[in-house]
């Protein structure tokens, strides 16, 4: 789902599922543990983005990472 965040710029969620009362934002990611901490400010801003959207549901965020054997 493409949206534009408060900088103007243009960002994308992999995957947004909407259930009755909450929202979920899934990130897909190839990586390991340490990009996993590095996304958490772009999961932060993926909540802050959406919660202005869906009117009073929760909002939550998933990361899904694949880690390369």
């Amino acid at each position: 789902m493409p949206y534009i965040n408060a900088k103007g710029e243009l960002k994308h969620i992999d995957r947004l599922v909407e259930f009755d009362d909450e929202v979920w934002v899934l990130d897909y990611k190839l990586g390991d543990s340490e990009d996993a901490r590095v996304t958490r400010a772009q999961m932060q801003e993926y909540r802050t983005a959406m919660q202005s959207v869906v009117c009073g549901k929760i909002v939550r965020c998933v990361l899904v990472l694949r880690m390369e054997c």
